[in-house]
């Protein structure tokens, strides 16, 4: 039916017509009515199939009804059906139901009675039709009907129902679709979509209804179709809504599952009555309850908030045999920035789903089960507004009183959250929470509290974009486990007792002083409950109570662990970090992966520092360690107190990969080591330093005491240097060690060896005694004292003792003394005391000079020769030293014509630069050379005038010349007064007037070898005097004393000679004895058997002979 202007119509039907017996129930017409008017009169329009007839008939089927419109639509009498026809008996197939589509564009209001669209009812087994649906809409005004119905049939699922007015208020009347009864075996049957939008809905006591249905006798719950209501204006009605799974009929055979219902305006209030979306229940064997479906309550936009005056429930079926529960629905509540409000007695449940509430102001009535929010999930309760100021148990227009925290304190067995994560606005605890056995979170732009309030709760987590109390007002909780967390560089500042950091997985991060101040053992949960700090502060009040933080995740910047008595503090960082304090009668234990420093003192009985990545360097003034161990990357650690190595909460001595250095500053502070310091590193790998304030000198005071032995100082791949006070009192364990004296903590030796260094400063006195030697010869090996101030095992030869001077074998005589100078390596640096000595070098000897020859002359009286001294030879000179003949004079033996005649030479004496390093012991010689000229002078030996004048003889006192001492000497008088290898000859007897002349012969193996010898004086120099009357004086002819080797024996009368030095010989000496003297020449016979050597008188004595008398 078509029509451009106003339509107005009676009773509309194209129902199918009664089936005859034993035949399907007949199929509906479609019906449209379209009108570019308004419909203002229209009466019921039918468009349904009749029912079945007989066994297994199945009903006809509806058909679909249209009515449209441009001006409005007023039939508010008028049913629109379009229903299935229901099966015959038997097993029979209902009808299909079919759409109804109302729809106004145009201004104007719809306003229709009931509307039906269901399906037939099958019969037995039959199926039920498939489900028709309603859609009623209006463009640009207000849309009223009576009731909805999409029901399914038996064994069918409900339709689908949308109402829509889109400026309009939409008022209804019950609506209904849910599923329809199960037959037989069959499962419970679905609920359709339920959708009403409108301007403003207004629903009074009507009820919307989508509910799944039960299983029949074996078959799962149906379940629930989803319910929507929106609108841009208020939502009112007290009528229940329902959008509940069905529950499951026999064994295994799981509940339905409950809808979402969700209801929402966008500019007004909302008010709803009781809203259901519980999931259905599993009954027999191993059944699962069906999942709740979601509570949505949205007043956000208007700000006039929520009024719940019914119950909601989200809860999750129930199940049976270990099955799962079924999950609660997550229930929303946003009452925008207006109030959610809850009346007294009204419970929200959803089972194990979380219940959020939102509004700037709250208010829940009294609940006598304190189930007013009840659920096992998360219940959140924060304000619109994100720096809304909030309170519990205060005065804040937000707040959560006593009563309303009572009134939820039962039924909220999960989780209780207050505020949002998001707030900037500040939390106040004004009084005492109560909340035992629950967890706790409040979330806030700060938290505080009005005095000393304290939070009671198994688990409580404070969340802040600032800071959580104060340093002189801390937040007081009194709960099991805590997380603290902070954004914004905020801190936080708790109290509490006995305490886990963690809550649940979650962990704890402050951004800028996590403080904590406890009465109890403090702990974390492992692995989860890691606490990340600028700063960690833990104070714990209990005695004996122990700190104990040892997740690896931990990372903290600075820490400062304080507990009372001997209570155990634990730490461990990913990373370093920096002490403040740690401070405990007991053990401390610090593990890091990176640096660790300190600006404040660490005082514990034992310390023990771990983690292969740590680099520890305390050394705070302040710390005070009984005993330290350590098993990490490297440390450097200091005290003024004495310190022993050892074993502290497991961990063994001090075991390090690159360095390990320990230390005690105060003077009188020992570093023991009861178990071993190890190192991998290189370098100077171990450090340890006891007493390390002393100076260098101050033997007292702090000492290292090694108690392991041998292993008690291992560095693998570097050396280790050990300083302490003396050797004596310090127990070095080791061996292989080099040491060092005089030795500040300061000092670093050079070099790769292991040393022990020592403050004692000993004195080392070495002497060096005097020495004499020959010049050319090599330097004797020096001698002194003995070396005195010798400590700790140390000998000569280990410190190096050593005495030398600058004198070479060919300094000259004249330099000398020359310094002997003595030292020592001294690598153990003694402090030396050094008392020199001299080194005398003595003229070196030389037995003769060689090598000098006499020219031929013709005879001219007189002896004397010319001489040629450029090849003369001189034994025994040193090499590299040149010298020459300064003097010498040569005399025939006689002036008597001759061919090779002897030549005497004397008086030779040394020249040139070394000249006077050396001593001639024979200043004479003999050459060979001829006197020409016989003829003219045959046996003359003064005549000649042609021969040079003969040089003036030197006269003795009595008379004797030189020349004529030479001449007797050539005479052989007999032998007189010989011992054994001497022969004594008598030249010239000796007066009272003359002095006698006297040759006395040594064989040369007498002389060579050492043996000495012996010869008594002539009997005529004797005459005079009676034995021992008459004392005998022997002198050199210059008036000196005999040399060392020779003396006279008063009582033997005679001269005793030994160990006669080479060249010695000849000596001319005087003998006197009263008035008579004489001169005595000693020679040495030759070796080749030929006579002794010739010896001329160089001088006789000039002093006066005396008379007797």
């Amino acid at each position: 039916m078509t029509t451009t202007g106003t339509l107005s119509a009676s009773t509309i039907a194209s129902t199918g017509g009664a089936a005859i017996a034993n035949t399907a129930g007949r199929n509906a017409g479609v019906i449209t009515i379209s009108t570019g008017g308004a419909i203002t009169a229209l009466g019921n329009v039918s468009a349904s199939g009749s029912a079945g007839s007989g066994a297994s008939q199945p009903g006809g089927n509806a058909a679909a009804v249209s009515l449209t419109s441009v001006g409005g639509i007023t039939a508010p009498a008028a049913t629109v059906t379009a229903t299935g026809g229901a099966g015959g008996t038997g097993n029979a197939n209902g009808g299909n139901a079919a759409a109804i589509t109302v729809s106004n564009s145009g201004s104007g209001a719809i306003s229709l009675g009931a509307l039906a669209a269901q399906t037939g009812a099958a019969v037995g087994s039959g199926t039920g039709g498939t489900a028709g649906s309603i859609s009623v809409s209006n463009s640009a005004g207000n849309l009223t009907t009576g009731t909805l119905t999409t029901t399914g049939g038996a064994s069918a699922n409900g339709g689908n129902i949308t109402l829509a007015a889109v400026s309009g208020t939409v008022v209804a009347g019950n609506i209904a679709a849910s599923g329809g009864a199960a037959l037989g075996s069959s499962s419970g049957h679905n609920g359709g979509t339920i959708n009403i939008s409108g301007a403003a809905l207004t629903r009074g006591a009507s009820t919307i209804t989508a509910n799944g249905t039960n299983a029949s006798t074996l078959g799962a719950g149906g379940n629930g179709g989803a319910i929507t209501l929106s609108s841009t204006g208020a939502i009112s009605g007290t009528g229940a809504i329902s959008a509940i799974g069905g529950n499951g009929a026999g064994a295994n055979q799981a509940g339905g599952n409950g809808a979402a219902v969700s209801v929402s305006s966008t500019g007004g209030s909302v008010a709803a009555g009781a809203i259901t979306t519980t999931g259905g229940n599993g009954v027999a064997g191993v059944a699962a309850g069906g999942n709740a479906g979601a509570i949505t309550l949205d007043a956000a936009g208007a700000g006039l908030g929520i009024t719940l005056a019914s119950n909601l429930g989200a809860v999750g079926g129930s199940a049976t045999g270990g099955a799962a529960v079924g999950t609660g629905g997550t229930v929303l509540v946003d009452a925008g920035t207006g109030t959610y409000t809850q009346n007294k007695n009204i419970d929200v449940a959803a089972g194990s789903g979380p219940i959020t509430v939102i509004g700037d102001t709250v208010a829940i009535g009294t609940n006598t089960g304190n189930n007013a929010l009840a659920t096992s999930g998360a219940l959140t309760i924060k304000a619109k507004t994100a720096n809304r100021a909030m309170s519990l148990a205060g005065a804040s227009a937000f707040d959560i009183s006593g009563a309303e925290i009572t009134a939820i304190a039962t039924g909220a067995t999960g989780s209780i959250v207050i505020g949002d994560t998001a707030s900037s606005g500040v939390l106040t605890v004004g009084n005492n929470i109560g909340l035992s056995g629950k967890t706790l979170t409040l979330n806030a732009g700060s938290i505080t509290d009005t005095g000393t309030q304290l939070i009671t709760a198994t688990h409580v987590t404070l969340n802040a974009n600032g800071n959580i109390g104060s340093s002189g007002d801390r937040i007081n909780v009194a709960a099991t486990n805590l997380g603290v967390n902070t954004t914004a560089g905020g801190s936080a500042f708790v109290a509490t007792g006995a305490i886990n950091m963690g809550v649940g997985t979650a962990a704890s991060n402050v951004t800028g002083t996590l403080d904590l101040l406890a009465n109890g053992a403090v702990t974390q949960t492992a692995s989860t409950g890691n606490i990340t700090a600028g700063t960690l502060k833990v104070q714990n009040s209990a005695a004996n109570s122990p700190i104990t933080l040892t997740n690896s995740g931990n990372n903290a910047g600075t820490i400062n662990l304080q507990a009372t008595s001997a209570g155990a503090i634990q730490y461990t960082d990913v990373n370093g970090f920096d002490v403040a304090a740690v401070l405990t009668t007991g053990n401390a234990t610090l593990s890091a992966g990176a640096t660790v420093t300190q600006s404040g003192a660490i005082s514990a009985s034992g310390l023990a520092l771990t983690g292969t990545g740590g680099n520890h360097t305390l050394r705070h003034a302040g710390n005070a360690v009984t005993t330290l161990a350590a098993n990490t990357g490297s440390i450097d650690f200091s005290q003024a107190g004495a310190l022993t190595v050892g074993t502290v909460a497991g961990v063994a001595g001090v075991t390090t990969a690159v360095a390990a250095k320990i230390e005690t500053t105060g003077a009188a502070s020992d570093l023991t080591l009861a178990n071993a310091v190890t190192s991998n590193g290189t370098g100077d790998a171990i450090v340890l330093k006891a007493g390390s304030s002393n100076a260098a000198g101050t033997s007292t005071g702090g000492k290292l005491v090694n108690s392991v032995g041998a292993s008690g100082i291992v560095a693998s791949a570097g050396r280790y240097l050990a300083y302490s006070g003396d050797p004596a009192t310090t127990t070095e364990g080791m061996a292989g060690y080099n040491k060092r004296y005089n030795t500040s903590s300061s000092f670093t030796p050079g070099g790769s060896a292991n040393m022990f260094l020592y403050r004692i400063a000993p004195t080392l006195t070495i002497s060096a005694d005097n020495a004499t030697r020959v010049y050319g010869d090599a330097n004797p090996v020096f001698t002194g004292n003995p070396t005195t101030g010798l400590i700790d095992g140390d000998t000569d030869a280990s410190v190096g003792v050593y005495r030398s001077t600058s004198a070479v074998f060919n300094t000259p005589v004249a330099a000398g003394p020359v310094t002997i100078t003595p030292g020592a390596t001294n690598s153990e640096n003694y402090t030396l005391v050094l008392n020199n000595g001299l080194l005398s070098i003595t003229r070196r000897s030389m037995p003769r000079v060689t090598g000098i020859t006499a020219y031929n002359k013709v005879v001219d009286g007189n002896t004397s020769a010319t001489l040629n001294t450029g090849g003369a030879g001189f034994p025994n000179l040193v090499a590299g030293d040149v010298l020459h003949v300064a003097t010498a004079t040569g005399n025939f033996d006689n002036p008597s014509v001759g061919g090779n005649k002897t030549v005497y030479i004397t008086g030779i004496s040394l020249g040139g630069a070394a000249a006077d390093n050396y001593t001639l012991m024979d200043p004479t010689a003999t050459t060979t050379a001829s006197i020409t000229d016989l003829s003219s002078f045959a046996g003359s030996f003064f005549q000649t005038p042609t021969l040079p004048p003969v040089p003036p003889q030197r006269f003795a006192a009595s008379g004797l010349t030189v020349a004529d001492a030479n001449a007797l000497l050539e005479s052989s008088p007999t032998a007189s007064g010989g011992g054994s290898g001497t022969t004594v000859k008598v030249v010239r007897e000796p007066t009272d007037q003359e002095a006698g002349l006297v040759t006395v012969t040594v064989v040369s193996e007498l002389v060579t070898a050492g043996k000495g010898f012996r010869f008594s004086l002539p009997p005529a120099l004797l005459a005079g005097a009676t034995k021992g009357a008459v004392p005998v004086e022997a002198t050199t002819l210059s008036g000196r004393p005999l040399p060392a080797w020779l003396r006279y024996d008063a009582q033997a009368q005679a001269f005793v000679a030994a160990g006669v030095p080479s060249g010695a010989l000849p000596l001319q000496i005087r003998v006197s004895a009263g008035a008579r003297s004489a001169v005595l020449t000693i020679s040495q016979a030759q070796g080749d058997g030929s006579p002794a050597r010739r010896v001329i008188v160089e001088r006789l004595p000039v002093e006066p002979i005396h008379q007797p008398g």
